[in-house]
């Protein structure tokens, strides 16, 4: 009886083979999009969710290769659809952990509805799509058993990718959405443990500080500043602009601190010119001392271009060479 082992891919090999073939095919259909996830160009499958349930949080399947970088938490912008000339708008985060089997990754995103603003440290200002989500509690006039209806106690629970700039939100730091007086909001909790990401902060409403808030910037405390600007290191040659024939000028480069000469002057100084065959050098510590050659025949003047370093700054000046 003939074996056709070395005939026939194994049936696991095929299977695997035969998915990454249908994969490559279903990124170039319909549901394929290009998008960004964290930053990187990539191209996955974007589908409609079937369940009903997510109707209401705008939840979409994203299917990808192997090799997409992909986590809960990510965060997936720029959304073009096969098909389409324009980009979606917003932006949509990863909700669940990742699926991965040997020919794919899935996971489920849902549409960021919102966007958190805050200042760093540092006093720059950090944004980040979040998803904002108000969910509404039972309430009743008690004029009758069943006579419930919506409302809303004032507490949001804001959906946002855990990094190192979200970590940094601690309870009691107010937040402002939406650049209006009405929605100001404290962070009442903080959950890092629920779901490895991701951060839900919980955040009740509060007052409108009209001294600190900054609606327009939708930042909340905020803390204007004047940047106190770095002194500049600058380097100036000291020195005549014209060296007649045969005759000699002595230069100093300088180092200055935000327009103030340093001294003593912390420096050793790197002198050159361009063109050597002109002059004749001489340099004792920091001076140099340029001697202009008597030229042989030719009397017309020349420029030489003398240039100063001290390894960081740099100065240049030009020098003409003339006759009497």
């Amino acid at each position: 009886m003939r074996l056709y082992n070395n005939v026939f891919m194994p049936f696991d090999e095929m299977i695997i083979s035969n998915g990454k073939t249908l994969l490559e095919t279903q990124l170039k259909g319909l549901d394929s999009a290009i998008c960004k996830i964290d930053g990187v160009d990539v191209k996955v499958l974007f589908q409609i969710s079937s369940n009903e349930y997510n109707d209401r949080y705008e939840q979409r399947i994203v299917i990808s290769d192997l090799n997409t970088t992909l986590k809960r938490g990510s965060i997936i912008s720029n959304v073009k659809r096969k098909g389409f000339d324009i980009e979606d708008e917003g932006n949509w985060i990863v909700i669940t952990e990742i699926d991965i089997n040997q020919i794919s990754k899935y996971c489920k995103v849902q549409k960021c509805t919102n966007t958190l603003t805050f200042q760093l440290s540092d006093n720059s200002i950090y944004s980040t799509p979040c998803i904002y989500d108000s969910p509404a509690i039972s309430a009743t006039d008690k004029t009758s058993d069943n006579n419930y209806f919506a409302v809303n106690n004032g507490i949001v629970k804001i959906t946002v990718q855990s990094n190192e700039f979200t970590k940094t939100l601690k309870n009691d730091h107010r937040l402002i959405f939406d650049s209006s007086e009405l929605s100001c909001f404290s962070i009442t909790h903080t959950d890092v443990s629920s779901k490895r990401g991701m951060i839900i902060y919980t955040i009740k409403e509060c007052l409108y500080n009209e001294t600190n808030d900054r609606l327009d910037l939708n930042i909340a405390d905020y803390n204007s500043f004047t940047p106190i600007p770095t002194p500049i290191n600058e380097l100036f040659i000291d020195g005549v602009d014209i060296i007649y024939f045969n005759f000699s000028s002595s230069y100093e480069a300088k180092l200055y601190l935000a327009g103030e000469l340093i001294i003593p002057q912390p420096v050793t100084i790197i002198y050159s010119v361009d063109k050597t065959n002109l002059v004749t050098l001489t340099q004792i510590e920091n001076i140099i001392t340029i001697k202009a050659n008597q030229p042989i025949g030719d009397y017309s003047d020349q420029t030489i271009v003398l240039t100063a370093s001290d390894g960081t700054n740099t100065a240049v000046k030009n020098i003409n060479l003339k006759s009497l």
